[in-house]
Order: structure tokens, then C-alpha cells, then sequence
């Protein structure tokens, strides 16, 4: 069949999906060029946008796009992880505001042509408008690629809000940072404190800043002294301890002292979901007042097995439910868990990996859909009964299935053969589907499970590159 044949039987198809939200969805997720090249002459600006912005749209048909009459089509030309340098060099001189704006954004854009979009003159739009981001001159002001000394022009200019994304651009050169960090406007030393190369120094006398705002993005920064993150741990303001709380690189001495805290926030949100807390913390943690302290306590995978026993007979449900997802919680609660009549628990149970398979085959007959849900996704569910929900006449049940890490060879190939479309994509973004299903499915009738798919394949083949 020849290309005008294949083109014009690709247009009668279309024409066939009448419905706009059908042609919007074939171009957002479509990786056949017959398909793209019909669509991106659609009579509908949101069709062309997506085609825009789809990165398997050709080049020739973005450099077509880029020279749209609908601005926002043009837009979406910058958007498109896979445009060519020389269209983002001419849209940085485009007429329209709003696309040099996208074009200042995109990570694509040259530093010869963010040097043009340093010095334009849109302002943007403040307040009631659509845009308050310093326009093109803040935009561009906030792009990583953006030349030193562009940056540095940028740091004085005469609107707050474009120095402001200068000062939390990470290129910034240190000296102007150190100038802007002693600026009398706090919105400024806000961004300095946010900005992850501002030198320790800077953060350091930033930490006693008045404003409480300010010293919680220092308490966030992975740059922040370790001693300036034990001296914070006692601020007056609740939200600058709870950042101390939650920042990995708090050292584990100050995390143990922040236990005793007054704030339930700081524990619940910070120290119980910290990934470097020690047992000691947690078993403070595990006894504490407050049940959504001990809750999120109960789900951190370094609670220690001991604090975890206490959890198990906690009289709260919501503690037990986290008690019972948790990986590291001892097979031996999990058996007691299962022997209780509590759905909401068992829920939780049919979630955990180490769940024996004993429990999972009894959650399998429950009436509860939630629980089959789970069960099914579990890695840990034997596989004859997989293999009878891969047929299960409900669809999220095969869903829960697609997404299953350890499922046999057998049952991703019937599941290649669902029905139902949403099957077909969750199994297309599997990180666990094998490569001959992804394949397959790289083919699929649907524009999203083919789009899925290409992309998941994307990943493997990078990370084989790794």
C-alpha cells in the first residue's frame, strides 16, 4: 500500500471517531505516523496541541506546527521533549508572549537564545492574570542552562519576581547569591535559602533570619551544616522542626532528642518517616500519645520487631492496619492478624509481600473486593490463582493483576490478550512485563497501551546502558 493510500485510510478511520475527546486521546498517546500526520492537520487546536507535544510526532511535522495560526499549538511545539534546537531558536522570537515564555522553560533551548530571552520585554501577568512568573525574563531567569552572565543581568532586574527565579536558579554564581541573601525583601532571601548550591556560610546566617519561612527552607536545604541542623531542631517555630524532622541528613543524635518534641506534626510527619532514624527513636515513637504518631511509626520499615509486637496489640485500627502492611513485621502477628474479623485489617494484610500464602488463599474467597484486589497484586499469591483471576470477570481484579512484579510467563500472555484496554496499559508500564509482551504491545490497537509500552521499553533499554 502506498504512503498516500495509507494516509487516506488512516483519515477514514478518524473520521469514523467523530467524537473530539476520541481524537485527543489518539493524538496524545498515538505512535503511528500515518496517524500523527492526519491528526496534526485536525481542524481542532487541542488535537494539534497534542500532536504537539506528543514526542513520536516527527520533526518535520513539529517544524509544520510550529508555524500554526493557534498560539498554543506553537507552545506545545516547545513542550515536546524531542523538538529540534533550530525551532526553539526561532520561537524564541516568536510574536506571542506565552510561547517565548515555554520556549524560556524548555531544557532544549540554547544558551544563544536564552541569552535573547533574557532581555525581552514581557512582564507577564500579575495578580488576576493567568501568569506570575517574572514573564519571559523570569523564566528564563529560572532555566539551569541559562549563561552565567545572563544570570547575573538578571539578578538586578528591576521586577522582584525575576530576581527572585534568578536567586533560586542553581548556576547562580555564589557572589551574587551572598549579595541577594542580605536583599531587605524576605521573598528574595526565601529563594537564596531554597536554592541547593547556596554555600554553607549563607545558609548559616540565613538560619537566624526572622522570617519563619526562611529558616524552614534552610532546615530543608541538603546543603545545611550539620550543626546548623542540630541548632534548628529547637526552633520556636513548629514547621522549621518538623523540616529538621523529616531531612535525611539530620544527624541521628538530634533526631533521638527531637522525640520528646511537643508537636504531634514533627513525629508524625518528620521523625517517623525519616529513613535514618534510629530503633531507639522508633521505639520512643512506637509508645508515644498520639495514634497517628504510632501509626506512622508502625509503617517504617526500620521499626524494630519489638516496637512492632507493641503495635500489633495496639487499640487503635488504623495502627494495627500499618502494623500489617509493614514488610518487617514478624509472620507471627501477621497469622493472628489474619484470624481477626476486621476487613479494614485484612485489607492492609493482603498488601504485604510476606503475607503466607495460607492467609492470601483465604483473602482469595473473600467477598470483600478490596481485599481480592490486593491479593491479586500481592507477589506472594501462589500462581493457580493468578491464573483463575487472569479470566476474572471483574476488570479491576485484572488490573490489580497487571500490576503484579512476579507474575509467570503464561498469564502475562493471556493478559496481552485482555478485552479491556486498561488491562493492556497497566501490564504496558509493568517495569516487571518481559520484553517479547512489551513488544507485543508496542503494537497494540490503542494509543495509550502503544504508548505505554514504548515508553517502558524506553527505560529497560536505558537501564541496560547503565
Amino acid at each position: 500500500m502506498s504512503d498516500n493510500k495509507i494516509i487516506a485510510h488512516h483519515k477514514e478511520l478518524l473520521k469514523a471517531k467523530k467524537n473530539l475527546e476520541s481524537r485527543i486521546e489518539i493524538a496524545n498517546y498515538s505512535t503511528l505516523p500515518e496517524e500523527l500526520e492526519v491528526l496534526a492537520n485536525d481542524k481542532s487546536k487541542d488535537v494539534r496541541y497534542e500532536i504537539a507535544i506528543n514526542p513520536y510526532t516527527p520533526a518535520k511535522l513539529l517544524e509544520k506546527l510550529s508555524g500554526d495560526r493557534i498560539a498554543n499549538v506553537r507552545e506545545g511545539v516547545t513542550r515536546n521533549t524531542n523538538v529540534p534546537i533550530s525551532l526553539l531558536d526561532m520561537l524564541a522570537i516568536d510574536k506571542d508572549a506565552d510561547v517565548r515564555a515555554a520556549t524560556a522553560k524548555s531544557s532544549r533551548t540554547t544558551a544563544s537564545a536564552l541569552k535573547k530571552l533574557a532581555v525581552d520585554q514581557d512582564y507577564g501577568v500579575s495578580l488576576d492574570g493567568m501568569r506570575v512568573d517574572g514573564g519571559v525574563r523570569g523564566l528564563t531567569a529560572r532555566n539551569p542552562n541559562t549563561p552565567t552572565s545572563a544570570l547575573e543581568k538578571l539578578a538586578t532586574d528591576e521586577e522582584d519576581c525575576v530576581r527572585k527565579q534568578a536567586a533560586r536558579n542553581p548556576s547562580m554564581p555564589s557572589l551574587v547569591l551572598a549579595k541577594l541573601s542580605t536583599d531587605e525583601s524576605s521573598n528574595m532571601r526565601y529563594a537564596v535559602a531554597e536554592n541547593p548550591n547556596t554555600p554553607v556560610h549563607i545558609l548559616e546566617k540565613l538560619s537566624t533570619d526572622e522570617n519563619k519561612n526562611i529558616r524552614s527552607n534552610i532546615a530543608e536545604n541538603s546543603n545545611t551544616s550539620v550543626h546548623i541542623l542540630d541548632k534548628l531542631s529547637t526552633d520556636k517555630d513548629e514547621s522549621v522542626r518538623q523540616a529538621i524532622a523529616s531531612n535525611p541528613n539530620t544527624p541521628v543524635l538530634t533526631l533521638e532528642k527531637m522525640v520528646f518534641d511537643n508537636d504531634k506534626n514533627v513525629k508524625q510527619y518528620g521523625l517517623a518517616e525519616n529513613p535514618n532514624i534510629s530503633a531507639f527513636a522508633l521505639e520512643n515513637l512506637a509508645a508515644d500519645e498520639d495514634e497517628e504518631v504510632r501509626s506512622s511509626t508502625a509503617r517504617n520499615p526500620n521499626t524494630p520487631t519489638s516496637a512492632l509486637e507493641n503495635l500489633a496489640a495496639d487499640e487503635d485500627e488504623e495502627v494495627r492496619s500499618s502494623t500489617a502492611i509493614n514488610p518487617n513485621t514478624p509472620i507471627s502477628i501477621l497469622e493472628k492478624f489474619a484470624l481477626e474479623e476486621d476487613s479494614t485489617l485484612w485489607q492492609s494484610l493482603a498488601n504485604n509481600p510476606n503475607t503466607p500464602i495460607s492467609i492470601l488463599e483465604k483473602f482469595a474467597l473473600e467477598e470483600d473486593i478490596w481485599i481480592r484486589r490486593n491479593t491479586a497484586g500481592n507477589p506472594n499469591t501462589p500462581v493457580y490463582l493468578l491464573d483463575k483471576w487472569s479470566s476474572d470477570e471483574d476488570e479491576s481484579i485484572r488490573i490489580a493483576l497487571a500490576q503484579n512484579s512476579n507474575l509467570p510467563i503464561n498469564i502475562f500472555e493471556k493478559l496481552l490478550l485482555d478485552e479491556e484496554q486498561d488491562v493492556r496499559f497497566w501490564l504496558a508500564i509493568n517495569p516487571y512485563t518481559p520484553l517479547s509482551i512489551l513488544k507485543k504491545l508496542s503494537i497494540d490497537k490503542n494509543a495509550r497501551v502503544r504508548s505505554g509500552a514504548l515508553e517502558n521499553l524506553s527505560k529497560l533499554e536505558l537501564a541496560s546502558k547503565i
